[in-house]
This record gives structure tokens, C-alpha cells and sequence, in this order.
């Protein structure tokens, strides 16, 4: 992504939980799990577009927002977030 200076990036695309399952744990737990993969695998950064509405979750897991929100067509309001692994 060329909103990062980091060659060894990782791009986290289409993780959502069903609404009926939401504040369960589930998402914690898939996203310690790609935590852990990444780090393994030596990556420096994750990066992913979040819902708006998920912004929150992913901030609990220490990942960051960059810059302002933005659009997607038929989807809905996103921001660009990542999460920075010191390898």
C-alpha cells in the first residue's frame, strides 16, 4: 500500500462476524490469530479500510486510524487502519 513506507506489509481484506454473533468474542479471537500469523510470517504492518462502525473493535486491539474517513460506493463510510508489529 503506498500509504505506507514499509515493504513487508500485509492487507487484512473482508473480516466481518454476522450481527447475531457481534460481542461474542469471535472477532478477538480471528484477529489475535492474524496477529499471531503476521508476526510468525515477520511482517511490520497490517493494514485494512474498517466500517465505521468497527472502528471502535479494532482500536480495543491497539490498531490505529490514518487519516479522515472516506467511501465506498454501496458499502458505506470506512477509515484506513493499521497495526505496526516491531519485528
Amino acid at each position: 500500500n503506498k500509504n505506507f513506507d514499509i515493504k513487508n506489509q500485509f492487507q487484512l481484506r473482508g473480516m466481518a462476524i454476522l450481527e447475531e454473533y457481534q460481542g461474542a468474542g469471535f472477532g478477538k479471537l480471528l484477529l489475535e490469530e492474524i496477529f499471531n500469523f503476521i508476526e510468525s510470517n515477520q511482517v511490520e504492518i497490517l493494514w485494512f479500510n474498517a466500517r465505521e462502525t468497527a472502528v471502535s473493535f479494532y482500536e480495543k486491539s491497539g490498531c490505529i486510524k490514518k487519516g479522515t474517513s472516506f467511501e465506498l460506493p454501496q458499502i458505506g463510510t470506512h477509515f484506513l487502519m493499521y497495526y505496526y508489529f516491531k519485528i
